[in-house]
This record gives structure tokens, sequence and C-alpha cells, in this order.
């Protein structure tokens, strides 16, 4: 007899191994033999962790093509924006001039590949009081 096969935890893997026990059991019949080939094999712990990585490299990758992005703007390429990605969602925060460079900037974040949403929480510098309005 031959045990075949994965087995998702360690502890299934023994209860396998156990049943070769058997073997130096009495009661076995002659000429029988059980061969341990039971292998471990964490298939949803394993599957977790590369779709953690896939999710991670996917993010870096937006982040650094937003850079690019924000590097060749010349409008916005010298406002103090962060961003971070995390599952597709890019979220930008900082400051800009204007409520037109805070729409540029969200508008450039849609357009890059693999961005499902984006959160705009930039927040539009306060001018300086120009002097017909003291």
């Amino acid at each position: 007899m031959h045990l075949r096969g994965d087995q998702a935890s360690h502890q299934q893997r023994c209860q396998g191994r156990d049943l070769r026990l058997l073997r130096e059991h009495p009661r076995l019949p002659p000429g029988y033999e059980i061969a341990d080939k039971i292998q471990i094999h964490n298939t949803g712990l394993q599957d977790d962790i590369d779709a953690a990585k896939q999710k991670a490299q996917l993010d870096s990758a937006i982040e650094d093509k937003f850079k690019a992005q924000l590097a060749d703007e010349p409008s916005l390429k010298s406002e103090k924006i962060q961003y971070t990605a995390f599952h597709g969602t890019l979220t930008l925060k900082g400051t800009v001039r204007n409520i037109k460079e805070r729409q540029q900037a969200e508008d450039l974040a849609k357009k890059v590949p693999d961005v499902q949403h984006v959160v705009n929480e930039l927040q539009v510098r306060a001018g300086k009081p120009s002097p017909a309005n003291s």
C-alpha cells in the first residue's frame, strides 16, 4: 500500500504517517507494506501569499507610473503631491495652488493603468490676500 498525495497541514501529514505504523501492527496481512509518499502542500496559504505579492507589485507599478506622469506635467511637477496605491486605489494628498491643479492631478491619476479608484485629498493652498481685498 502506498500513501500518496498532498496535505494542507503538518497535522494531516502526521495522521497519514501514523497509518504507516500499521505495517508494524501484528494484524497486517503478510506481504502488505505501507509506503509513506505524503507531502505537505499549503495551497490556501500559498495562494494568499502569492495574491498579496501580486497586489503589492501592482500597487508599486501604479505609484511609479503616476510619479512619471507627474514629472511630465509642468504645472504639477513642482507641487507637493504625495500618493500611495493600495489594492488599485490611488490616494492623493498634499497641496496644490488652485482647484484646476487639484482636478488635473485627479484626472492624471485616473489615466494610470490598473487604477480602479482615485481618492483625492489634495488641499488648495490659501493664497495671499490681494491689496484690493484689504
